[in-house]
């Protein structure tokens, strides 16, 4: 889905717009890929435990290909 160096851009804009990390994100590592942002989307917190992320997740699978597809058009180059 995003390579390395996208989601390190990403990462620093967020990190610019002053968003506040927990340990549990920072220190996590993923390869951020198709499958593991559908699982993530599916749940946030049973995806990175500790994180203090607010959003519950998207239950339905057709809503999370649907975002994975609208950031796949969105991004395309």
């Amino acid at each position: 889905m995003w390579s390395r160096s996208e989601w390190i851009v990403w990462k620093a804009v967020w990190y610019n717009f002053g968003y506040s990390y927990s340990a549990a994100n920072k220190n996590m590592v993923v390869n951020w890929e198709e499958k593991t942002l559908y699982d993530y989307l599916q749940n946030p917190k049973k995806y990175i435990p500790g994180t203090k992320m607010v959003f519950p997740g998207l239950k339905k699978p057709q809503d999370r290909a649907d975002l994975i597809s609208y950031l796949k058009q969105s991004t395309a180059s």
